[in-house]
């Protein structure tokens, strides 16, 4: 059983004695995701028209067997204002497009910089601002996890919520492996998480909802919060996986006595 206050605990005594301070590197991390998530944001308004179309036939689909239910979507879906008809093609929407994948991947790639900064906290090792670059090391497994991983998730959601949620929580662990066993495939990371988190879905499951109302404040005041909050979570959740590999967070010396808190 992995005692969550104790996690939260280890988490708090690692980010003291690290440095840089995790708060400036949960900064610098906030800033770079927010300006690109910002632009993506703005590249895929050019595509609103396209996307309320798609969205159109996806739900028209999921409707069309039922022709009471069909015809009152239609209705309402166009006392909306949203698009039923197809928009005329442009060539030049290719451009937002792969610009925003290609964002959204340099954020991801950032993440696991982040993830990885926030694993050498929670081992007491030598963690610096470089860290967030070392997602760029793994940029092709990063796109093929979170492709596979979305996929899965995805439809097993479409089906049944429930198999979705146990699906994303059995892939928790897949960016830590892929951290330390840079030698392993995109797929061998996502099975070994899962293998991983046999038996301890619920105890993450409980850890997330410990930090829930911190997560809601977060969301009151607009995100800022996370500044001092989010190397926190992280950490706490980098020292859970340090439980599941057997590299407890009691394993690794403090670099200076207790009395120094």
């Amino acid at each position: 059983m992995i005692d969550r206050f104790t996690l939260k605990y280890a988490a708090r005594r690692r980010m003291f004695f690290a440095r840089p301070s995790p708060y400036a590197v949960t900064l610098l991390f906030l800033a770079i995701t927010t300006v690109v998530r910002f632009i993506v944001e703005r590249l895929v308004l050019k595509l609103s028209e396209w996307t309320e179309y798609l969205m159109y036939l996806l739900y028209g689909r999921m409707t069309s067997s039922d022709a009471e239910l069909y015809s009152f979507f239609q209705e309402a879906w166009g006392k909306s204002g949203l698009i039923m008809s197809r928009p005329v093609y442009d060539r030049t929407i290719w451009l937002p497009i792969v610009l925003s994948l290609a964002l959204a991947l340099l954020v991801r790639c950032v993440a696991v910089g982040y993830d990885s900064y926030c694993l050498k906290v929670s081992r007491g090792e030598e963690a610096r601002y470089g860290e967030l670059k070392v997602g760029f090391r793994f940029v092709t497994k990063t796109f093929v996890i979170c492709v596979v991983q979305g996929v899965i998730v995805a439809v097993l959601t479409c089906f049944l919520i429930v198999p979705g949620v146990i699906a994303a929580y059995a892939y928790r662990m897949t960016v830590y492996n892929m951290l330390d066993h840079p030698d392993w495939g995109p797929i061998r990371c996502m099975r070994e998480s899962r293998l991983m988190m046999r038996g301890h879905k619920a105890q993450l499951f409980l850890l997330d909802l410990s930090f829930l109302p911190w997560y809601l404040l977060c969301a009151v005041t607009m995100g800022i919060l996370y500044i001092w909050k989010l190397p926190h979570f992280t950490t706490t959740y980098a020292l859970f996986y340090g439980e599941l590999c057997g590299r407890s967070s009691w394993d690794f010396q403090d670099p200076r006595p207790d009395n120094a808190i």
